[in-house]
């Protein structure tokens, strides 16, 4: 269960817990949404967050459980979206998909580096 948007992240992973992303990295990519059938995109996506730790399958599906996993991912690691993204939590836009790739990334190669110790 995700404490949602209005949760101190960034606190949080300061005191050593958890992880945070700033939106410096992907502030520039724009909110239009992917297909939101395409079943590439979708599985992609649905593979970064278990990656990062989130319970859901690999289906390549938006469906009512893709929904609630995206938008947990929303709270967490994109909490300040404008009145007019308010529509897109829940759906993946190149925004999220980003911020997604971006971190399961970066938790792969602070995984690699540590398996090289």
């Amino acid at each position: 269960m995700s404490p949602g948007a209005a949760f101190d992240w960034s606190g949080l992973h300061r005191e050593g817990y958890g992880s945070y992303s700033d939106t410096s990295s992907t502030d520039t990519v724009t909110h239009k949404s992917l297909s939101l059938r395409d079943a590439n995109h979708t599985a992609m996506f649905q593979v970064y967050l278990l990656t990062l730790g989130y319970k859901i399958e690999v289906t390549g599906i938006q469906d009512a459980n893709f929904s609630l996993a995206a938008r947990a991912f929303q709270a967490h690691y994109s909490p300040i979206r404008s009145i007019s993204e308010k529509s897109s939590w829940g759906k993946l836009d190149m925004k999220t998909f980003a911020r997604a790739e971006e971190l399961a990334g970066a938790l792969d190669a602070q995984h690699d580096e540590n398996l090289e110790l």
